[in-house]
């Protein structure tokens, strides 16, 4: 009996550590995604941690003049304060809270449902190839996986017992998510607060409905202060959006039957990658089956939990029928805890009949046969960096510093994105801290060119040095094994 006791947790233990081995990698050999955004943020995270300068609004969106809140970037201030600007400090937060959110989806199936429905989430959770890419790199939407678990446990809680606290609780949860990512979180409280309508009925108004308001309301008001002080940039972005003058992402509006079919697609492909690479010949059927369980749960009236929980992910695609653009995969990862918490309560249920066993063990051994494949490699396959993480970054920058001999340069920079914010923030915090000064940005003594091609326009960068930097006599010209192009140059009034 005693032996009984340990055999949960641990098998929870060991989930936990294929969790982090699947998400860790990029950590351990500290080589992981560093472009575009992630320089934004880190440069923002810095100008609120060492420049000490606060700020009412977090990343930009898709939509001009619309940001999320601000309160990612303080999350991310105390891993960044604590490794002195280390993008790996705040990287391995977003992990940890991965894994708690792992170990939050556990306790839900425990608590609401049985312990092997809770392994069964927990495991889906651990291998899933949606939640594992979420912790691979530092973005705002990965952290919406965590809280949504948050969110889910508080509104178990409600349903059982609907006390105000855990109301405010829920409404809190929804108030982070626009920290986080706010296409997810708009559509998200429209879905709760029609929750709410139906379950309480008379009684959410006015005093519930007045208070799930003001709750959200207080999560935004940074957002609204930035407004008012910007002479309402953001007020007006969103009202042109609805009035039909703006568009999203550079899109234009299209016809309700292409934006139906855009969307299914992007809640397909979510599926199709939920359990297994989506490339795998189980993913279609986990697809399928998941369709299947979705229904079950939605007609079958023995556990209103599940019916309410079902509901929520078929309400998030009526709700995204009235944008009028394309989404996008980060718009909806923050779904995958209701996803596995579904899909493991539904093995749970299956594995209690022979042949139901018989299946879950098969689709568990395919599942796991999948993760075990990229397991290998990760570890195994020799990543020199490339171009889109840091490990080549930093290589190119210490190249150019060494060749530098000590001595000042100037640095201009190409990126198939234009922005050079990665780059920017790396040479701050390596490139001053390791040699101890900045380059400059002047076409004058020696300078630089580093480039950073693109792929689908292998010649692009050919142009941007010889139409935008043309000036100055080629010394050298070096590709590194990641694939910069560094280029040494003199100007011509030195060489004279």
């Amino acid at each position: 009996m005693n032996k009984k006791r340990f055999i949960v947790p641990a098998l929870l233990f060991f989930i936990l550590i294929i969790g982090f081995l699947l998400r860790g990698q990029e950590i351990l050999s500290n080589n992981y995604l560093f472009l575009k955004d992630q320089g934004r943020d880190m440069l923002d995270i810095k100008a609120i941690v060492f420049d000490h300068k606060l700020t009412l609004i977090g990343p930009y969106t898709g939509l001009q003049g619309v940001f999320q809140g601000p309160l990612y970037y303080y999350l991310l201030a105390i891993p960044t304060a604590i490794g002195k600007g280390d993008p790996r400090w705040p990287l391995a937060f977003i992990v940890a809270l991965q894994l708690v959110g792992l170990i939050g989806v556990y306790g839900i199936g425990k608590r609401f449902f049985s312990p092997r429905a809770g392994l069964f989430a927990a495991f889906l959770f651990a291998v899933s190839p949606v939640a594992v890419a979420a912790s691979t790199y530092i973005w705002s939407p990965h952290l919406t996986l965590p809280v949504m678990t948050f969110l889910l446990y508080w509104f178990f809680l409600w349903l059982e017992a609907p006390t105000l606290r855990r109301f405010v609780f829920v409404i809190c949860s929804l108030g982070l998510l626009y920290h986080l990512e706010i296409a997810f979180a708009a559509p998200l409280t429209l879905v709760f607060f029609f929750l709410f309508t139906i379950l309480l009925k008379k009684r959410f108004f006015p005093k519930m409905a007045l208070i799930f308001i003001a709750v959200i309301l207080f999560f935004l008001s940074p957002l609204f202060v930035f407004d008012v002080k910007h002479n309402f940039i953001t007020s007006g972005s969103v009202l042109r959006l609805f009035s039909g003058k703006t568009q999203g992402l550079g899109q234009s509006f299209e016809p309700m039957g292409k934006i139906a079919g855009d969307h299914l697609f992007r809640f397909q492909t979510l599926l199709w990658s939920s359990f297994v690479d989506q490339k795998h010949p189980i993913s279609r059927l986990l697809t399928t089956f998941f369709g299947g369980v979705i229904g079950w749960f939605l007609v079958w009236k023995r556990d209103k939990k599940l019916s309410i929980v079902s509901a929520i992910a078929v309400l998030m695609f009526i709700v995204y029928l009235l944008y009028p653009f394309q989404i996008y995969h980060w718009y909806i990862i923050g779904l995958m805890p209701v996803i596995v918490l579904l899909m493991g309560v539904a093995f749970d249920w299956i594995s209690r009949w022979k042949i139901g066993a018989f299946l879950i063990l098969l689709v568990i051994l395919l599942i796991s046969s999948d993760a075990a494949e990229r397991l290998y490699r990760l570890y195994t396959v020799v990543d020199d960096g490339g171009t889109a993480k840091i490990k080549g970054k930093i290589a190119a920058i210490d190249y150019i510093y060494q060749d530098a001999g000590g001595k000042p340069f100037n640095l201009f920079i190409f990126t198939p994105v234009v922005l050079t914010d990665a780059y920017d923030y790396l040479l701050w915090w390596h490139g001053r801290r390791m040699y101890g000064y900045l380059p400059g940005k002047e076409k004058k003594g020696v300078f630089y060119l580093l480039a950073e091609p693109d792929y689908s326009k292998p010649w692009s960068y050919q142009g941007w040095m010889e139409t935008v930097i043309k000036t100055g006599k080629v010394i050298e010209t070096k590709e590194l094994p990641s694939g910069f192009i560094i280029q040494k140059r003199i100007s011509e009034e030195k060489s004279l």
